[in-house]
């Protein structure tokens, strides 16, 4: 059996006060010193080769100059390493620096205030603050204010534990700099004996953390990384934390298997005499994956992130515009009611071509042109499906969107997603991530953005929510004012909190379709709650949707109803995807605010 690469630990406090990144620098500068005397040293024997014209001519000399001309290439390669290896080393000082030390100034700060730190994170009241509470008010008063200082022990927990997560995450990308830095090493020749070829290290669990995923990755030399890629793609299209690029060659080599078996399927299907139930089911998964197929066919500039056709009641997707491994600014959409892959993958990605395109207009119009940007259309949960009356699915779609039990399953997957582009981003600092739910999806987002363990999204917007079951952007893990909020006048998920009182009272097993607003009458039938109106919460930045001049000087036409805020109109984005790009661009002042 192949050996596992070394484990990766979480981190304890204790580690991270003895850690020193300046060892990185001093890595830094011996690489860049090492650099420079082969850059010298070959530079001199360049010059004393091209002048051996003069002197030794014929085959002899013909023969020596050309091996010299892959020494020197070779001799290329190794100085562009070091170069690139020591830029990723001082990258990754900075960055392991800053997030280390904000580790450690919170457990000080913790301690100095008299709470206990284990090395784990985890603050709680010390005795020592019980004994001198007591002494100050009183074993009653005491008992009384014990509770703030239990909660306020608990908030340092989540803040310690989620530094000690980043600083991880730190770590691991510093390590994944460094191996892109070192990658193109040439071989030497391969004289004598074979060499001994390292075993393949075992990929981690399909549960593992995105930064354990990472780590294996790491581990593997190049030509290991592709024969994953070839022969096992299905070990690695689907994991977060793995390349971009890495992940896209894996899940395009898959399509061909998984398309000769589905048809395989319905072969069998047909000849059993399956019930239609069934064979309708192995048909939407063949036309979910030929859907995908056409939306990534002949696109470089797109990146086949997941393909998942078996394990959901339908197929799964997310396609990248652009590169998110070296991208600045990357977007991820979550869509809602009624998306399926087969029907919307290729609407969502040429909307996410769109908003990459706008986004990127932006930036340059202010002198960015350096940054880029990657947008993501991502299917990658069951969201429900209402196919109408008298379909009797509609009931089950009706319960569902009633409730938040589909969007808590997708927020599990869709928060490793967001930090899977983190820990595989190759970018001299972490990326701005922003996350974007529309309908239903919002819902599914804001509760990504509240799993445990944090997340690296700086902003969001949602658009035509239902509810987010948050109450303001710290609830959310995001700074204030990094919350922001889109919702059109005629837009009928109002209904969901607007509507009738009627309609917001519990029905157990009931789905009132006949009422107005049917489409989206589930949504308010009071199976759950999704929290405050965000269109009205004044805690989240509210966008305008009306047509309007931009701060570039454009009139772009408004959004109507409950699903053009994506869309183009005049070959244009609408004000509502030119506000999207924005925040994407990590250009809050260019948006246009509600009126």
């Amino acid at each position: 059996m192949s050996p596992d690469p070394t484990p990766l630990t979480a981190l304890t406090v204790s580690q991270v006060k003895n850690w020193k990144p300046n060892a990185f620098d001093q890595q830094a500068l011996e690489w860049q010193l090492a650099a420079q005397d082969l850059r010298t040293r070959m530079t001199a024997t360049v010059s004393t080769v091209d002048g051996s014209h003069d002197y030794w001519i014929g085959e002899g000399g013909d023969a020596m100059r050309a091996r010299f001309a892959q020494v020197n290439n070779d001799a290329t390669k190794v100085i562009d390493a070091l170069t690139n290896g020591a830029g990723a080393a001082r990258g990754g000082a900075g960055n392991i620096s800053s997030h280390r030390l904000v580790v450690v100034n919170k457990a000080t700060d913790a301690e100095a205030n008299k709470y206990t730190v284990a090395d784990d994170g985890t603050v709680s009241v010390s005795p020592q603050q019980w004994t001198t509470l007591v002494a100050s008010v009183g074993v009653v008063k005491a008992n009384q204010m014990l509770s703030l200082l239990e909660n306020d022990a608990k908030l340092r927990t989540d803040e310690l534990k989620n530094a000690l997560a980043d600083l991880r995450t730190a770590d691991v990308r510093a390590e994944s700099a460094i191996q892109e830095a070192f990658k193109d090493l040439p071989t030497p020749p391969d004289f004598g004996p074979p060499r001994w070829v390292k075993p393949t290290p075992k990929p981690p669990a399909k549960d593992a953390s995105v930064d354990e995923n990472r780590h294996w990755w790491n581990s593997l030399t190049a030509e290991q990384q592709h024969d994953f890629i070839t022969n096992h793609p299905g070990d690695i299209g689907n994991r977060d934390g793995i390349p971009a690029s890495a992940r896209d060659q894996a899940n395009r080599n898959q399509i061909p298997q998984i398309r000769a078996t589905l048809e395989q399927a319905i072969t069998t299907a047909q000849a059993a005499g399956a019930d239609p139930k069934d064979y309708k089911e192995i048909t939407n998964r063949l036309n979910d994956l030929n859907a995908v197929d056409k939306a990534v066919d002949g696109k470089p500039d797109r990146k086949l992130l997941l393909l998942d056709m078996y394990s959901g009641r339908q197929g799964r997707a997310a396609i990248a515009v652009g590169d998110p491994d070296k991208a600045d600014h990357i977007s991820v959409t979550a869509p809602g009611l009624n998306t399926t892959v087969r029907d919307s993958i290729g609407g969502m990605s040429n909307e996410a071509t769109n908003l990459r395109d706008e986004a990127q207009k932006q930036l340059d119009d202010k002198g960015r042109k350096n940054e880029t940007v990657s947008t993501i259309a991502w299917i990658g949960y069951d969201p429900p499906q209402i196919p109408g009356w008298p379909d009797p699915n509609s009931l089950v779609g009706g319960n569902e969107v009633a409730r938040d039990d589909v969007a808590r399953a997708g927020a599990v997957d869709l928060s490793r997603f967001y930090n899977g582009l983190e820990a595989a981003n190759s970018g001299d600092k972490p990326p701005h991530i922003t996350a974007v739910g529309h309908s239903y999806g919002s819902l599914t987002t804001g509760l990504a953005l509240q799993q445990p363990g944090g997340h690296p999204v700086t902003d969001m917007v949602v658009y035509g929510s239902p509810g987010i079951e948050a109450n303001t952007p710290a609830d959310l893990g995001l700074q204030s004012g990094h919350g922001y909020v889109m919702r059109a006048e005629d837009d009928p998920i109002k209904w969901t909190q607007d509507g009738p009182a009627i309609a917001k009272v519990p029905l157990p097993g009931a789905f009132p379709i006949a009422i107005p607003g049917a489409a989206y009458a589930g949504e308010a039938a009071g199976y759950g709650d999704f929290g405050p109106d965000p269109a009205k919460n004044t805690n989240f930045t509210q966008l305008d949707t009306h047509a309007g001049f931009t701060a570039d000087g454009r009139w772009l036409d408004g959004a109507s109803g409950h699903s053009e805020y994506p869309q183009q109109s005049n070959n244009q984005p609408r004000i509502t995807g030119y506000n999207v790009a924005a925040i994407i661009a990590g250009l809050p002042e260019n948006v246009v605010p509600a009126r």
